[in-house]
């Protein structure tokens, strides 16, 4: 299986600091994984931010982080999403509450009063979640049963 220790980006992308930063405050991520929940969570942003019904702030809670990641790793990584988090060191939910918190804590990102570290924990099992199938539906089994 290939590697993820490196994520796709430039050296003249503006947040690549930021991403060094919080992998160096927070050693258990590479700056791979660090990179890749910042992509993410941008992409949700601009995402709500085209919808009529968008806020003037730019505000998501820590279950829509964490599930537009799911989606985000099963259409990037399909059936290796599991194993791409585990090169990453990402075993559970609370690891992507820990990752945006990284990005808080150098000033990348902002948090309001409402927001919790705990907003992170067990959102939902990665077993369960990231389980893939190439018809992207994870309640079906991904090979049909021949009767003999």
């Amino acid at each position: 299986m290939p590697t993820f220790l490196q994520f796709p980006t430039t050296q003249q992308d503006p947040d690549l600091h930021y991403y060094s930063l919080a992998a160096a405050n927070d050693n258990r991520y590479p700056v791979a994984a660090i990179c890749y929940v910042s992509k993410c969570l941008k992409r949700l942003l601009e995402a709500n931010s085209s919808k009529k019904e968008a806020r003037k702030t730019r505000h998501v809670t820590g279950q829509a982080i964490c599930d537009a990641l799911k989606d985000s790793l099963l259409e990037d990584y399909g059936s290796f999403a599991i194993d791409v988090l585990a090169q990453w060191n990402i075993h559970e939910t609370n690891d992507f509450g820990n990752i945006i918190y990284a990005l808080i804590d150098v000033g990348m990102l902002s948090v309001s009063p409402k927001d919790s570290r705990t907003d992170f924990v067990d959102v939902y099992d990665f077993k369960t979640a990231l389980k893939f199938t190439p018809e992207g539906d994870v309640t079906k089994e991904p090979w049909p049963v021949l009767d003999k």
